[in-house]
């Protein structure tokens, strides 16, 4: 791991391991790199600079750039992925999930339970072999890349993956049910019995079914926030694509 020099840090932990705003910091109180750590960092304050100084060293084992996302999902309380919010009833950084795992950012659910992971991502994107991991540790893993600041969805839980089924079964069935009539009506029935190609139309309505059945699905999610069940599903569905096709009957 390298050695970053301290610099441009907008977030800090405070005595009671609280995050806190480089706005918000005042002199009286002292600041800390990392929760329950002894690497104190102090508030300065000029006429046209306020940062934060490394008391206890210059440098620290993370970019500044990995720090700042991660610290800031903290600061947030949620995280916004495809213009859905995930909100936790609690958020934690760096705490072991397993022997091995020790993830960037956990949010959780009342009971205490992995809501979601999220790995913020500057230069070392996770391994297929961490992937693996994370899948058969049962969690919901994003990716969040803090330059360009896109999320990929990595995997979702065995819990999610199965009601995620029957509701995409369930929904989609019903959209294609009415797209289906759509399309038939755009074929003369001497199209439809001597299986002639789609027309240009047919392909339209098919194509436009498609990105409603995803916008809707999406959109259907969005009211789901709440319990933790519920955030649960939402959480595993937020940045995932549908399958589906789109058959005609003759």
């Amino acid at each position: 791991m390298g050695k970053y020099k301290i610099e441009n840090l907008r977030f800090a932990y405070n005595e009671n391991n609280e995050v806190v705003k480089l706005s918000d910091a005042t002199k009286k109180t002292k600041y800390y790199l990392y929760k329950d750590s002894n690497f104190e960092l102090l508030y300065c304050s000029g006429e046209k600079l306020t940062y934060f100084k490394g008391v206890t060293g210059e440098y620290m084992n993370e970019s500044p750039e990995h720090y700042e996302a991660k610290m800031k999902i903290l600061s947030d309380g949620y995280f916004d992925v495809d213009g859905v919010r995930i909100q936790p009833f609690r958020v934690d950084a760096e705490k072991f999930v397993s022997k091995t795992k020790k993830p960037d950012v956990i949010f959780y659910n009342e009971d205490d339970t992995v809501l979601c992971i999220i790995e913020v991502l500057k230069t070392n994107a996770k391994t297929k072999e961490d992937i693996k991991e994370f899948i058969n540790l049962n969690y919901t893993v994003y990716e969040y890349h803090c330059i360009n600041q896109t999320t990929q969805l990595l995997c979702h839980s065995k819990e999610v993956e199965t009601e995620l089924q029957s509701k995409r079964n369930k929904y989609v069935r019903g959209r294609i049910d009415k797209f289906r009539d759509t399309t038939k009506k755009l074929r003369t029935k001497a199209e439809i019995k001597l299986g002639a190609a789609k027309t240009t139309k047919v392909k339209k309505a098919v194509s436009g079914a498609g990105n409603k059945i995803n916008q809707a699905y999406r959109s259907a999610y969005m009211g789901t926030l709440g319990t933790s069940t519920r955030r649960k599903v939402t959480t595993g569905v937020i940045g995932g694509g549908i399958g589906f096709d789109i058959f005609d009957d003759d």
